[in-house]
């Protein structure tokens, strides 16, 4: 698709408007295709096609917003949501707040949240005449103090562009969002601000300007300028793929798997199709409906798992064979065999690979790194390393099952959480519980990052056998009726 220029005529405009339209028109086409459209379309787009389908009896400023944001939107990654709005204090602080200016006044919108959620993109229209002019109208003048003693203090440097004190709003939303065990990155992109008309300013207004940006980053803001050419605008069937599809690039080389992932990797809902029974729990009937649509392994295990290391705890491996030996098919019980390495069968990756691919109807992947690695977990040594503030949260609610109490034995989820996390390793889950309640106590801590946590959202079990439907998965779900194998 041409790149969309900017043209001052009415046609130009409305031309302008029916290409960015056509685009959010393939860009949601592209979304139900992937079966994504309700997780990322109803995020936000859905709104910004519908104000620019009606743009014609809209502010012209709403209008060069939504196209500055699509522009911006169209060089994101693994974008989740557009126009999200967070909170700035904690939830017991929100519920007091009833009236709606209180409520306002307590959120603060991010354009674009992308990277999975790990970067907060705010896209700000302001030209550095408007800048400018906002230093003039607040009495700064063209005269302007470049003493050491004024520079050095920042608290009297009042900003009349508003971006510094949008920063310190966005980062105090990001304060209470944690991804993968760290908070939001923010970035502010400027796609109208053009630093050489910065540098054509004299000496004392340029530094103004200098000034503000330089307090932007001093707070950890990434600032985007643009050039004097019109930003380039890729077709958006070159990046469609790019902007819903996650940056693996931070995965570690090394990827901690937990027993709801190996569960995954057997069960034969993974596989292929799955006849629902009658006596199959709604659970499992649900995950086999969901596979019809959503591919687990090949749409989101196998691609994050690539070409790495994989290991697991022993106590991961030991639940996951306990749990395949009791109720498995016999085709689970071969693949969790093959996961791993036997003292009785040496395999190459190769041969493991061509037998998996016999009991898969899906294409297995030549460079997934089998046999999985088991490692043993000191977990007294592992404590020790770990943050004296949260380490004994963080070791209890891991050694939890649903609210039952602490056991004696090494509690599944420490040994597999507390690994990735002393280790520096991402652990790939869909135990998404256990993510927030670790989340939530990383939280109560002040600049403090928690372990990297790789969480999907969808959960899998195993078929099981009719004579055996009692069990519960690798994280304490009954997928069919009770059962005496415990998890911890």
């Amino acid at each position: 698709m041409a790149e969309l220029k900017s043209k001052s005529s009415e046609n130009g405009s409305q031309e302008r408007i029916d290409a960015l339209c056509e685009e959010l028109e393939a860009f949601k086409t592209f979304l139900v295709e992937v079966k994504k459209d309700e997780s990322i379309w109803m995020n936000g787009f859905k709104k910004v096609h519908t104000q620019l389908k009606t743009a014609k009896n809209s502010p012209e400023g709403d209008f060069i917003h939504n196209e500055s944001l699509w522009l911006v939107a169209k060089t994101c990654t693994a974008i989740t949501s557009l126009r999200h709005y967070f909170e700035m204090y904690p939830r017991n602080e929100m519920k007091l707040r009833k009236n709606r200016e209180e409520i306002r006044t307590s959120t603060t919108i991010v354009d674009i949240v992308c990277e999975n959620g790990s970067e907060w993109v705010r896209v700000i229209n302001m030209t550095a005449k408007r800048a400018m002019w906002e230093f003039v109208n607040a009495g700064y003048g063209a005269v302007y103090s470049d003493s050491e003693e004024d520079e050095d203090d920042e608290d009297d440097f009042d900003d009349p562009t508003g971006l510094v004190a949008q920063a310190k709003c966005l980062l105090q939303a990001s304060k209470l969002v944690l991804h993968r065990g760290k908070h939001p990155r923010i970035r502010f992109v400027l796609p109208r601000f053009h630093m050489d008309e910065v540098k054509a300013l004299n000496l004392g207004d340029a530094r103004l300007i200098t000034r503000a940006f330089d307090r932007l980053r001093a707070l950890g803001i990434i600032i985007e300028t643009s050039g004097p050419s019109p930003p380039y605008s890729p077709s958006i069937g070159d990046v469609l793929h790019s902007m819903t599809s996650p940056d693996l690039s931070t995965v570690t080389s090394t990827l901690n798997i937990d027993t709801t992932i190996l569960l995954a990797m057997v069960s034969d809902i993974s596989h292929g199709t799955v006849d629902v029974e009658e006596w199959h729990h709604d659970f499992v009937k649900a995950q086999i409906e969901r596979e019809q649509h959503v591919k687990l392994l090949p749409s989101h295990v196998w691609p994050i798992c690539g070409s790495r290391k994989l290991i697991c705890a022993r106590e991961a491996f030991d639940m996951m064979h306990t749990i395949t030996k009791n109720i498995g098919t016999d085709t689970e019980k071969a693949r969790a065999t093959l996961l791993f390495n036997s003292p009785t069968t040496e395999l190459t990756q190769e041969e493991r690979l061509v037998r998996i691919q016999k009991l898969s109807e899906y294409d297995v992947p030549k460079g997934w790194s089998l046999p999985i690695d088991i490692v043993n977990v000191d977990l007294p040594g592992m404590l020790a390393q770990l943050p004296a503030a949260t380490k004994t949260q963080v070791f209890d609610a891991c050694s939890r099952s649903h609210g039952q109490p602490v056991t004696k034995d090494v509690p599944v989820n420490a040994s597999v959480f507390l690994y990735g996390w002393v280790h520096n390793f991402t652990t790939l889950t869909s135990n998404d519980e256990m993510r927030k309640v670790i989340a939530d106590i990383i939280l109560r801590k002040d600049d403090q990052e928690g372990p990297d946590i790789w969480s999907l959202t969808c959960p899998r079990s195993l078929v099981g056998k009719e004579k055996n439907a009692h069990v519960k998965d690798g994280y304490g779900q009954q997928v069919m009726r009770p059962i005496s194998v415990r998890t911890k």
